[in-house]
C-alpha cells in the first residue's frame, strides 16, 4: 500500500469532520479509542489481506483521521463557557498569553484561564476549583489597565460565546477562533479589585511568559532610540504584530499583490530557511571536509538542513507561533528532512506527509484559504522545478564572454524569474476561486519584492533582534539597513501601483472575476499544463484555456422579470440589504466599517462576490450613521456604482460628486418590472435633519414591490416619522415584509405603524449581545400580539428570500418564517455559537 494513498485517506477523514452539525457527548467519548482501533485495523488489513482487499486499509485510515479530528474538536468544545455564566460578572485568574493590541476605545488580549469563580468578591472564591480552567479567552479592556504580556492577573470579566457574522461567502470568525482554541470572548469590568496575581505555574507557562516578554522587549527597542521611518513594518516582520500598519500600506500591498510580504507566513519561514541553508553551506565550504564528520558525524548537507530547521523554528516562535507559521514550520521540517535523511522521501510523499501533520494540529485548516495557497504554491514549485539541470555559472577554464553571459542569464532565469512565474500560475485559480481577485501586476511586483524581502530585509531585521540583546549598536545598525531596504521596497511597489493606474488597469492592478465551473476547470487544466515538465503537454495551446477568465460574460442572475432576490446581510449591529432583480442590483445601506478607506467594505464585499455582484446600479445610504454608511468609502473604491441615493446632508468629504441624489418621497424608478419608491423624506424637507431634529429621522424609507409582494425598508426612523407617514399616506405603507426600524428599538415600531404595514414577518438586523438591548422586549411583544413572525440576523445569520411574481404561499403569519432561508440553520456546524439565551 503506497504511503501517499494512506496519508491522503487520513487527510480526507480529518476534512470530513467539518460536516458535523453537532458532536454528541457519546461520539466525543468514543473518538480517542476509535483512533487507536482504526490504526490497528489499518496496519492489520494492509499486512494480512490480499492485494485486492487492501482498499479496506484506506477506509480504516480515513476512519482514524476522522476520529482524530473528532477528538480534537471535542477538546475545544469542552472549553465552552457554561450557560449559567453567559453575560454574568465572574472572576478569572490566568496568564496573558498574547501581545496587547489596540482596539476600539481600549486594548485587546487573550488570557489563558487557570481558575474561575462566580462570586461577588475575589476573597470568597475557591481558587482550588478546576471549573473552566485551561480555557483561552479573548478579552477587551476599556479601562486601559497596565497589563503586560506574560503577566498573571486576577480580573473581573463579563463573558459570552464567540459570535461572528454568518453570511454566504463571508469571513467565518467563529471557525477561525475555534481553530485557535478560542470559544469565549468578553471584556474586563472596571473595578479596583483587578490586580496582578502571583502563583506557581508550570515550566511551559514560564517559557511562554519569557518568550512574550522577549517579543515585547524587541518591540520596545524598535520604538525607542534611533528614529526609523518604518518601525511599524519592522515590528510586523519580526514579532508578527501588524496592527500598527496603516490602511494606506495595506491598500498598496493589496493593489500590487504583495500582502503576503508583511504577514509572517510560509513565505517568510521558507525564505529564512533557504537563506540559513545557503549560509550554512557557505560556511561549511570553508571548513575542511573531514571536520563536520569528525565533530558531528554528519555530512555538510545534513548539517545545513538542521540549521535551516532551527532558524525556521526560531522565527516562528518569535512571530508568536501562529497557525500560518505552524503550517510553514511543519512543511519546512518535512521537506528538508525528506531531502537530507538517509531514507529519502519523494516530493509527493513529503508534501502529503506535511499536509497530514498540519491537519493533525488543526483539522479545520483544510477549510481555510491559506492552507491551499501554501500547499498549491509548494506543489507548483516542486512540479515545475524538480529535476531541472541548469548550467554551472562558474568559470571552468577559459570561456568566451558570450558563453559566460548565457550561463548567468540561465542562472538568473532559474532562481529569480521562473519561481515567480510558477507561483503566479499555480495560485491563479485558487485566488480566483477563493478571494475572487488576482493582481495583474503581482508577478512583476514580487519579482523585486521577494528577493529584497528574503535576502535583505528579513535577515537583517532578525539579525538586529538577535544582536540587540548583546549590543544595542550592532542591533541598531542591522535595523538601519533593514529600514533602508523597506524604503526601497515601498518605493518599488508605489511605482508599480502608479504605473498600473496610469495604464488604466482595473482597480490599480487588480482583476476580479466571477468564475463559472467550466471556466474554473479550464483554467486549472491550463495551469497544470504549464507547470508540468516540458514535453508532457503542449504549453502554447494551454494558454488558450485561460481566455474564459477574461471573456466578458453577460450577467446571469437566474431571475425572471418581476422577481426580487432579497438578502439581509448579517453585518452585526448595523444594516445592509442586497436587492437583486433580473438584470440589476441595489444595495440598501452598507453596514459598519471593517477598516478605513478602501478597506471599509471588507465585511460585505465577499457576500456580494458570492452572489455574482461585480457592479451596483444603485446604493441607498439611508442616513449617515456608521452602522448604516460606514462601508461606503470601500464600496466606492472597489465596485462601479451608477447612482448613490442618500438621506440627510451629504458629508463634506464626498464633495459634490455626480450621480449622488438625495432621497425624496414620491420619487423612484423601475427595474425589470419591479418598482422602487421612496416614501420618506418628503421633498420639502430634503437635506435637513427633520422631525424632532434627529439624524435617525433623516433616514430614507424605501418600498420595493413587484405587484404581488412588497418589502419596506425603514432605516432608523423613529416614532415621529412613523406618525408622519401615517398622516400622509397610510395605504402606501402596507407591505408583505418589513425590515424593522432602528434595529428593533423601542423608539420605533409603534403599534399603529405595525397595524398600517401589516407585515407577514418583521426582519431585524442587530448584533448578538449588543449593548443597546436590540430588539427591545416591548417590540417583540407588540409583534407577537399581532401574529407577526420575527427573525433576527443575530440568531439566523443572513436572511434570504425570493419575492416571486406569483406571491407568497398561503397560511397564517406564524407559518411564513419558513419561507426565509436562515444561513445559520442551513450551514449549522459544531463550531457555531450556541443559540442566544
Amino acid at each position: 500500500m503506497r504511503l501517499v494513498m494512506l496519508l491522503l485517506s487520513v487527510c480526507l477523514g480529518m476534512a470530513l469532520v467539518a460536516l458535523w452539525r453537532d458532536i454528541p457527548d457519546t461520539v466525543a467519548a468514543l473518538a480517542l479509542p476509535g483512533v487507536v482501533l482504526a490504526i490497528c485495523l489499518t496496519i492489520a488489513s494492509g499486512a494480512l489481506l490480499s492485494v485486492k482487499w487492501r482498499w479496506l486499509a484506506l477506509l480504516f485510515a480515513m476512519l482514524a483521521g476522522h476520529c482524530w479530528a473528532l477528538d480534537w474538536a471535542a477538546g475545544v468544545l469542552a472549553q465552552r463557557l457554561p450557560d449559567a455564566w453567559v453575560r454574568q460578572d465572574i472572576w478569572v485568574r490566568g496568564q496573558v498569553s498574547s501581545l496587547i493590541e489596540p482596539a476600539l476605545r481600549g486594548q485587546r488580549f487573550t488570557l489563558k484561564v487557570d481558575r474561575a469563580c462566580l462570586r461577588l468578591l475575589p476573597e470568597n472564591c475557591d481558587w482550588q476549583s478546576a471549573q473552566f480552567s485551561g480555557t483561552t479567552i479573548e478579552l477587551r479592556d476599556y479601562s486601559m489597565l497596565a497589563i503586560l504580556p506574560g503577566e498573571r492577573w486576577r480580573l473581573r470579566v463579563r463573558l459570552r460565546p464567540v459570535h461572528g457574522q454568518a453570511n454566504p461567502g463571508g469571513f467565518d470568525l467563529e471557525q477561525r477562533r475555534f481553530a485557535r482554541g478560542i470559544t469565549t470572548q468578553g471584556y474586563v469590568r472596571d473595578t479596583g479589585f483587578n490586580q496582578p496575581a502571583e502563583y506557581a505555574s508550570g515550566l511551559l507557562d514560564d517559557s511562554a511568559s519569557r518568550l512574550l516578554r522577549w517579543r515585547v522587549g524587541i518591540a520596545d527597542r524598535l520604538r525607542q532610540g534611533e528614529k526609523r521611518q518604518h518601525t511599524d513594518i519592522l515590528t510586523a516582520l519580526i514579532i508578527g504584530s501588524d496592527h500598527g500598519l496603516s490602511d494606506a500600506t495595506w491598500d498598496l500591498l493589496a493593489h500590487t499583490g504583495t500582502t503576503h510580504l508583511l504577514v509572517v507566513s510560509g513565505l517568510h519561514i521558507g525564505l529564512i530557511a533557504t537563506f540559513s541553508y545557503l549560509l550554512c553551506r557557505l560556511i561549511l565550504r570553508f571548513i575542511p571536509y573531514c571536520w563536520p564528520r569528525l565533530l558531528f558525524w554528519q555530512p555538510a548537507q545534513r548539517l545545513a538542513a538542521i540549521g535551516a530547521i532551527f532558524s525556521a523554528l526560531f522565527y516562528s516562535m518569535l512571530a508568536g507561533f501562529s497557525l500560518p507559521t505552524q503550517r510553514a514550520v511543519v512543511m519546512t521540517l518535512v521537506l528538508l528532512l525528506g531531502r537530507s535523511s538517509r531514507y529519502r522521501l519523494r516530493s509527493s510523499q513529503s508534501l502529503v506527509l506535511a499536509a497530514t501533520l498540519v491537519l493533525m494540529l488543526n483539522p479545520l485548516a483544510i477549510w481555510q484559504a491559506g492552507f491551499w495557497m501554501s500547499f498549491v504554491a509548494v506543489a507548483g514549485l516542486l512540479l515545475a522545478m524538480t529535476g531541472y539541470h541548469r548550467r554551472n555559472p562558474r568559470w571552468q577554464g577559459l570561456r568566451i564572454a558570450c558563453v559566460q553571459w548565457r550561463c548567468w542569464v540561465s542562472y538568473c532565469s532559474w532562481y529569480l524569474l521562473r519561481p515567480q512565474m510558477v507561483v503566479s500560475i499555480a495560485l491563479l485559480v485558487p485566488l480566483l476561486a477563493g478571494p475572487g481577485a488576482f493582481s495583474v501586476i503581482s508577478p512583476l511586483s514580487n519579482l523585486v519584492a521577494v528577493p529584497l524581502m528574503g535576502f535583505l530585509i528579513v535577515p537583517m531585521a532578525l539579525t538586529g533582534a538577535a544582536l540587540g540583546t548583546i549590543s544595542s549598536v550592532l542591533g541598531a545598525a542591522c535595523w538601519f539597513v533593514a529600514d533602508l531596504g523597506i524604503e526601497l521596497l515601498l518605493g518599488w511597489l508605489t511605482w508599480m501601483a502608479s504605473t498600473a493606474s496610469s495604464l488604466g488597469e482595473v482597480g490599480q492592478g487588480g482583476y476580479r472575476a466571477s468564475l463559472g465551473v467550466v471556466a474554473w476547470m479550464l483554467a486549472a487544466i491550463g495551469s497544470l499544463a504549464l507547470l508540468l515538465p516540458r514535453g508532457m503537454l503542449p504549453r502554447l495551446p494551454a494558454t488558450l484555456l485561460f481566455f474564459p477568465l477574461i471573456w466578458p460574460a453577460p450577467l446571469r442572475s437566474g431571475l425572471n422579470a418581476g422577481e426580487v432576490a432579497v438578502t439581509v446581510i448579517d453585518v452585526g449591529q448595523g444594516l445592509s440589504v442586497l436587492l437583486r432583480t433580473a438584470q440589476h442590483q441595489v444595495l440598501f445601506d452598507t453596514g459598519p466599517p471593517q477598516g478605513e478607506g478602501q478597506r471599509a467594505a471588507l465585511g460585505i464585499l465577499p457576500v456580494l462576490a458570492r452572489h455574482g455582484v461585480d457592479r451596483l446600479d444603485a446604493v441607498i445610504v439611508s442616513h449617515w450613521h456608521d452602522d448604516h454608511a460606514g462601508a461606503i468609502p470601500g464600496l466606492l473604491a472597489q465596485l462601479p456604482i451608477d447612482t448613490v441615493h442618500f438621506g440627510g446632508q451629504l458629508p463634506a468629504q464626498y464633495g459634490e460628486p455626480r450621480h449622488w441624489l438625495p432621497c425624496q418621497g414620491g420619487s423612484g424608478w423601475r427595474f425589470d418590472s419591479v418598482t422602487f419608491e421612496f416614501l420618506h423624506p418628503s421633498p420639502s424637507q430634503s437635506g435637513q435633519e427633520r422631525i424632532s431634529g434627529k439624524v435617525n429621522n433623516t433616514s430614507c424609507v424605501l418600498r420595493v414591490s413587484n405587484g404581488r409582494e412588497s418589502l419596506l425598508l425603514t432605516g432608523d426612523i423613529e416614532a415621529a416619522v412613523e406618525h408622519h407617514l401615517l398622516s400622509q399616506s397610510p395605504q402606501r405603507l402596507n407591505a408583505t415584509w418589513l425590515v424593522a426600524p432602528h434595529h428593533g428599538s423601542n423608539t420605533s415600531s409603534t403599534g399603529q405603524f405595525l397595524d398600517a404595514v401589516d407585515p407577514q414577518c418583521m426582519l431585524i438586523s442587530a448584533g448578538a449581545y449588543n449593548r443597546f438591548n436590540h430588539p427591545h422586549p416591548d417590540v417583540i411583544q407588540r409583534t407577537q400580539e399581532r401574529g407577526i413572525c420575527l427573525m433576527n440576523t443575530a440568531e439566523s445569520g443572513a436572511l434570504q428570500y425570493l419575492m416571486s411574481a406569483t406571491g407568497a404561499e398561503g397560511g397564517n403569519k406564524a407559518q411564513k418564517q419558513h419561507l426565509w432561508r436562515e444561513y445559520r440553520q442551513q450551514q449549522a456546524r459544531f463550531w457555531r455559537a450556541p443559540p442566544l439565551p
